[in-house]
């Protein structure tokens, strides 16, 4: 109430004062949503539009992730003596499988009752697709052996494209020789993802001759090695280092994740080497 003397009472000053010291606080809070407000737009013009990532979670298996969420799994692998990567078990929508092999096929160690696609049947080039909660997922498959007697040895390996936001990424699971031309020629993707430890997959050496014999317009962007020997693998694999020699265009990522986007591709072909 004022008074008489021309000020305010306690009470009504001390209304005052937490009305200031509200307003204070409020205008705390604005000038601290608009500072982050604008970390958020600089961060966004340096993220690529549309991102898509790759999750290298060791041996031949790929956590793929869409700009909508959507998850998928590439050759899910049994962890124990012979793989000892703790990257699995993990949440996925999708999971594909090259081939039956413990270190390809553990779907039960994926999480989300995801659907399965295991390997191909037949022996012609497939174009599907599967039905998922995020949508429709398109890929082709490619038949091939996992090793030179057509299979005799190891059986049958299914190489397979897959589309997402736009980018191909071909995983080409245990391929054990190289794909003849006229396939080669059929697999036009941005990403390869492709063994380079020999012994039981192509080597090195046949992992370049595949990269060389493919038509230049169907050279893929980025190419990242997979299936080769690290402390975690309990195989007779060669290093990664082998299929290194002499390239150019190198990128050896501390981390496991490969982040981009179709319109952020390089232009010139990159080997994108991850650590799982």
């Amino acid at each position: 109430m004022y008074q008489a003397g021309g000020g305010f009472g306690k009470d009504e000053i001390a209304l005052l004062s937490g009305i200031e010291l509200l307003g204070l606080r409020i205008m705390r809070v604005i000038r601290c949503l608009a500072i982050v407000g604008l970390c958020v737009f600089a961060l966004g013009l340096r993220l690529p539009a549309s991102a898509t990532s790759i999750k290298y979670l060791g041996q031949s298996c790929f956590l793929i992730t869409a700009n909508n969420g959507l998850r998928i799994i590439l050759d899910p692998f049994r962890a124990g003596d012979v793989i000892r990567y703790r990257t699995l078990p993990t949440k996925a929508d999708v999971v594909f499988v090259s081939h039956e092999h413990f270190d390809h096929n553990a779907t039960d160690r994926v999480n989300g009752k995801p659907v399965i696609v295991g390997p191909m049947s037949g022996r012609d080039i497939q174009e599907l697709s599967v039905r998922t909660r995020k949508g429709i997922l398109r890929y082709r498959n490619f038949p091939s052996w996992h090793d030179e007697e057509h299979g005799r040895q190891r059986g049958p390996n299914t190489v397979r494209a897959i589309t997402v936001d736009g980018v191909k990424i071909c995983h080409f699971g245990d391929l054990g020789y190289g794909l003849p031309i006229a396939q080669s020629s059929d697999i036009h993707a941005d990403i390869w993802l492709i063994p380079v430890g020999g012994k039981v997959t192509i080597d090195a050496a046949r992992a370049t001759k595949l990269i060389a014999d493919t038509p230049k317009s169907n050279q893929p962007a980025v190419i990242i090695p997979m299936h080769y020997k690290t402390p975690m693998v309990d195989l007779p694999l060669n290093l990664v280092d082998k299929f290194l020699e002499g390239k150019k265009n190198v990128e050896k990522l501390k981390g496991n994740t490969f982040v981009f986007s179709k319109d952020k591709l390089p232009k010139t072909q990159k080997i994108v080497v991850l650590t799982p």
